[in-house]
């Protein structure tokens, strides 16, 4: 059951609920409780842009409470701040995904694609110098 549910896109923990038959104990399922978690959101991502072969066509690195300072920034600032690098750059299968923007911290999240480790974090720095990161 595990495998499948990997196979629908599903990490992490999961659990299922059983009642045994009274006549001969035979068991039944009758709830299971998946949990979308970790870096679900990234996998259907990267099936929904390449497919099922995607391992092979790109890299991903996600990260989802990256601060960009100190004050809350509108939607608007933040998709200009970064228009250059935003998905797709260059009219190619890459760059930034803002997958949520946290509407009480000054905090975003993000799913980078690229086809290298090394060129995905060359976008993460381009990312903390748009928003003046130090570290």
């Amino acid at each position: 059951m595990g495998k499948r549910f990997w196979e629908l896109g599903y990490r992490g923990f999961f659990d299922i609920d059983f009642v045994l038959s009274k006549e001969n104990g035979t068991p039944y399922i009758i709830e299971t409780n998946m949990r979308r978690t970790g870096g679900t959101h990234v996998f259907d991502v990267a099936r929904l842009i390449f497919g099922q072969k995607w391992k092979r066509k790109a890299f991903f690195l996600s990260h989802d409470s990256f601060c960009y300072g100190k004050n809350l920034l509108s939607e608007k600032v933040i998709l200009e701040k970064i228009k250059n690098i935003l998905f797709p750059m260059s009219k190619d299968k890459k760059g930034v995904i803002i997958s949520v923007i946290n509407k009480w911290q000054p905090a975003l999240g993000f799913i980078i694609i690229e086809e290298s480790s090394q060129k995905a974090l060359g976008i993460y720095s381009k990312m903390k110098n748009l928003f003046n990161i130090k570290n």
